[in-house]
């Protein structure tokens, strides 16, 4: 495994902007009820298609033509959940019926850009002359403090991390391993060797030492609490020192007799404050801001409990060692369970909660990234080229910044990771629903980028899908949160396009926070239905036959339509239409058409249809 230095750098800013296009296509006249629902390409002439082979991943096609002036990225793909080019478009064929000869769409619910992604770790900054990183805090002005391994360094940064200064090397240290600041802004560092507690009362402009604990070796952890009130984690012993008149007395509370450290505290939402220790990885804690201490129970199998972080519910969770477990407790440390598995991991250094139950671990052998969203029932590894490159082996910290960013600090040498959002990349997810009638198109609404401006929306029509004669982009209106289009209807005479587009706005980072999420609505129509979680369709491969096998599956008996549609929505083959009971079933499509001619190589759509509800996924036929 390759061990070099990352040289992927970090993306270019200035005048940039992510833009991401989404065009709701009625399809061309096809007959009475039948449903299109699928996402078509990100450009014309077929620049991206799902190779079914591949189970659902996609491949950019190298003679991709171009949108306008879009142009495909390297390994860009369209399927839900997949990034796409800067200024490329974004074609979704919704439901379309016809009476009239006037063709009439109603989509419903919305499309929403929920992430930025795939997820990716961005190098932005570097801490010249630091070993490690092993510690992040954040002042209440945005300002970062890093403290750093081999000459017991302290830096910050003013520009969300893109540029680090040395504030101080502080006297006698080699590792800064621990930081915290008080309600008040005063900022306090825990070094090692010599257990040396440091103070800066001026944003880590000056420092001064306040404290040593001459029986100690390292101060391993600490917690500021209120404006009148420290705890240091001390190691060895095991013992927590408890602090209330800004560092002149003190008082140790020895947790257990036997040698072994304090390794992470944790204040929850209720005042409750605990610590993490070492060796039995037992729990302790203390509802007297740290005046008293008691156990509380013990990770089953842990021997070290390495990190403490509390959830948005109130779930406490604790990263350990061995086998990098993170167990989890309902009732306020008295009992716990095993999280999912970390594949992988050897031991869990850092934990980080962020909202809608996302969760962050920060581990080692080879400094692993795992991810939960759903409080620790499944993880999944997002370390991404942090790990593939060979660029850290430990993962000591993460932190995320009042601008919506996770930074993290590792073992490569002075370098800041985020795991990032680049902004050359989006998330278009659609939502699929039945004919119906006319409606007209709304914003909903958005969340911008914290602390920044919000994103731009426009929107336009046109009677092509290029929309080569539609007003220029400058000419549209910008739209608040909220406003109608008006006059903008999802269908005039003939077949039409409707096109919106979304800004993101500039930022002085290279990585821009998460946005929430940009909804675009609908005032008339019945209630959107997700086909998430209601009914399954998969296209598999069936190797050396040319056959494709649709694997289905439904939550609910009842009359079942499995069809197979080109990329215009015209029906190629009916697979079943028949009463189906609950459960999953086979279906095989051997690439013949109603009349039994066999059809051209290309990207197709199956759709699954049961009671009122559908769900969709393109493929690709290759004989």
């Amino acid at each position: 495994m390759s061990r070099g230095r990352f040289r992927g750098g970090v993306v270019r800013t200035g005048v940039l902007c992510l833009a991401a296009w989404a065009l709701v296509m009625v399809s061309r006249v096809v007959p009475a009820g039948t449903s299109v629902l699928a996402c078509a390409p990100a450009v014309v002439g077929a620049p991206v298609v799902v190779d079914a082979r591949a189970a659902d991943n996609a491949r950019a096609v190298d003679n991709a033509r171009a949108v306008g002036n879009a142009r495909a990225v390297d390994g860009a793909r369209v399927v839900d959940g997949a990034p796409v080019a800067v200024g490329a478009s974004v074609m979704v064929a919704a439901p379309a019926a016809i009476e009239g000869g006037t063709a009439r769409t109603a989509p419903r619910g919305s499309y929403v850009i929920r992430d930025l992604a795939p997820f990716g770790w961005v190098q932005v900054g570097n801490l010249a002359g630091a070993k490690q990183v092993f510690s992040l805090i954040e002042l209440e002005d945005g300002t970062l403090l890093a403290g750093t391994a081999h000459e017991g360094k302290v830096f910050r940064s003013h520009d969300a991390g893109r540029t680090w200064q040395e504030a101080m090397a502080l006297p006698g240290a080699e590792v800064v391993r621990s930081l915290a600041v008080d309600d008040g802004g005063t900022v306090f560092a825990g070094t090692y060797p010599g257990a040396r507690l440091f103070r800066s009362r001026d944003r880590s402009d000056r420092w001064e030492m306040i404290h040593a604990f001459p029986h100690s070796r390292e101060i391993y952890s600490l917690l500021a609490v209120g404006t009148d009130t420290l705890l240091v984690g001390l190691y060895p012993p095991a013992a927590v020192a408890h602090c209330t008149d800004g560092g002149r007395n003190w008082s140790n509370r020895q947790l257990f007799p036997d040698e072994g450290g304090v390794f992470s505290l944790l204040q929850s939402r209720d005042g409750t404050i605990y610590a993490g220790t070492y060796p039995g990885g037992r729990v302790f804690s203390s509802r007297d801001r740290g005046r008293s201490w008691k156990e509380t129970g013990a990770p089953a199998g842990a021997q070290y409990v390495r990190a403490l972080v509390e959830d948005e519910d109130g779930r406490l969770f604790a990263g350990t060692y061995p086998q990098g477990r993170v167990f989890r407790s309902l009732d306020r440390g008295q009992h716990w369970e095993l999280t999912a598995d970390l594949e992988g991991a050897e031991e869990t250094l850092c934990l980080l909660a962020v909202r809608d139950r996302i969760l962050y671990a920060g581990t080692t052998l080879f400094g692993h990234i795992f991810r939960t969203t759903d409080a620790g029932s499944a993880w999944a590894d997002v370390s991404g080229d942090l790990w593939g490159e060979g660029l850290a082996d430990y993962v000591h910290c993460l932190l995320e910044t009042s601008g919506g960013v996770v930074l993290a600090g590792t073992s490569a040498t002075g370098d800041i990771f985020a795991l990032g959002y680049a902004r050359n990349r989006v998330h278009i997810s659609p939502v699929f629903a039945l004919p119906g009638e006319d409606v007209l198109f709304r914003v909903v609404g958005w969340e911008p980028v914290a602390g920044g401006e919000p994103p731009i929306i426009r929107i336009r029509t046109g009677l092509d899908p290029r929309l080569e004669n539609a007003e220029p982009w400058e000419r549209c209106p910008r739209l608040e949160t909220g406003q109608m289009l008006g006059g903008v209807s999802s269908v005039r005479e003939g077949d039409h396009f409707l096109q919106y587009r979304i800004d993101l706005p500039d930022s002085p980072s290279a990585i821009v926070p998460a946005i929430r999420g940009i909804s675009i609505g609908w005032e008339a129509g019945p209630t959107a239905r997700e086909p998430s979680g209601r009914g399954y369709l998969r296209p598999l491969a069936v190797r050396g036959e040319g056959l494709v096998r649709f694997r289905v599956s439904v939550p609910e008996g009842g009359y079942t339509v499995v069809t197979v549609l080109d990329r215009a929505g015209s029906i190629v083959r009916t697979l079943v239409a028949e009463n189906r009971p609950v459960g999953g079933f086979d279906v095989v499509w051997n690439g013949k058409s109603q009349v039994g001619e066999m059809v051209d190589e290309g990207v197709y759509i199956v759709s699954l249809m049961w009671g009122r509800r559908c769900a969709a996924r393109r493929f690709a036929f290759l004989r």
